[in-house]
């Protein structure tokens, strides 16, 4: 065991301590705390810790709502309260956009009306060899049982306590391992067990915050659009409530529709293919795509030459690499954090774009 104290806390929520040329993650802890750790996993000079005791507590610190929130690695934040939870996900956004000339300071924060009992979808993993459904860790390589979980909705965790009760009976007979799925649908909470995530069509988590974000969305976009690209639209959910003359959804989910267009947009000619087949001119782009960001937006943007842009993203440190390489000519309006993913180090960022030519 080693003696630690916490400097900071990373875009992770995890405490890091220094010393001499070595560097530790240590999950669940504070500024200014100090105790024991004990090292899971190193690898040149960088450390993974948990904690094995604390000497000094943060004074911010409070007592986890949830049972389990010292062994799942769900949650990160429960061990303060929501304004400080909010407080460092603020710091790690103005650390992603430090690039750009910014008064990052005022960036806008939409909260979840509900820090916990939001999730409308969950997948676990399960064991049978093991007798074991909950949680993956990856850090520590094990299934982390969580029954009493508080970070699902009521009719989710409702499914999911049943499934608790004879889970063993309902594992493919073929797939001794493997995950399970819960989510809801417009047919109500369905069950898949190892489907592709999102199997049904992939839908924001946390429905309140949804709303109050395309709530502001509406706000970016008062006016009638003259011609709106929504890529990576999935079934339209950002753009639905806007005022357009015509819309065309992009993405790799296949819809039986005119307005939705199926395609790979990672594909290196997907611009091509699109313009073959749809000579539309668009005022307005909204994006949304997963966790690797759309290295080609620039692409689009000398292309189509929109007058506004918004950018959503569940990651933004790929976000702000792709603005960093978009024409000069679009300058950042507005940026907000989305806390779509509250108790969680995890956060939406939306940036709206204006073409300063037109």
């Amino acid at each position: 065991m080693k003696l630690f104290e916490i400097d900071h806390l990373d875009p992770m929520g995890q405490g890091v301590f220094k010393q001499n040329d070595q560097v530790y993650f240590i999950p669940k802890t504070l500024p200014g705390e100090t105790g024991y750790l004990k090292v899971l996993k190193q690898t040149k000079g960088v450390n993974f810790a948990r904690v094995d005791s604390l000497n000094d507590k943060s004074k911010i610190r409070v007592e986890p709502i949830c049972s389990h929130f010292h062994e799942c690695p769900g949650c990160h934040y429960l061990h303060t309260d929501y304004k400080n939870e909010i407080e460092f996900k603020k710091r790690s956004y103005q650390k992603v956009f430090s690039k750009f000339n910014l008064n990052i300071q005022d960036v806008n924060v939409i909260q979840s009306p509900n820090r916990v009992e939001y999730r409308n979808r969950i997948q676990l993993h399960y064991n049978l060899t093991q007798n074991k459904i909950g949680f993956i860790d990856a850090r520590e390589k094990k299934i982390v049982s969580v029954p009493n979980c508080i970070i699902m909705n009521q009719e989710v965790k409702t499914s999911y306590q049943a499934l608790l009760s004879n889970w063993q009976k309902l594992v493919p007979k073929k797939y001794p391992k493997g995950h399970v799925e819960i989510y809801h649908t417009l047919d109500g909470v369905k069950t898949s067990w190892n489907r592709p995530y999102a199997e049904a069509g992939f839908s924001q988590v946390n429905e309140a915050v949804n709303q109050l974000m395309k709530k502001a969305i509406s706000d970016f976009f008062p006016k009638q659009i003259n011609g709106l690209l929504d890529l990576f639209g999935g079934n339209g959910n950002l753009s639905n409530a806007l005022n357009y003359t015509q819309r065309i959804c992009v993405d790799h989910y296949k819809t039986p529709s005119k307005e939705f267009y199926h395609l790979d947009l990672f594909a290196d000619n997907a611009l091509e293919k699109f313009n073959s087949e749809n000579k539309n001119s668009f005022e307005t782009i909204i994006l949304d795509p997963p966790r690797s960001g759309f290295k080609n937006l620039s692409q689009w943007l000398e292309h189509f030459n929109p007058k506004e842009v918004l950018y959503v993203s569940c990651h933004p440190s790929t976000q702000a690499r792709d603005l960093l390489n978009i024409p000069p000519h679009y300058k950042i309006t507005s940026f907000y954090l989305v806390d779509l993913f509250p108790a969680t180090h995890h956060y939406e960022s939306m940036v709206k774009l204006t073409n300063t030519k037109l």
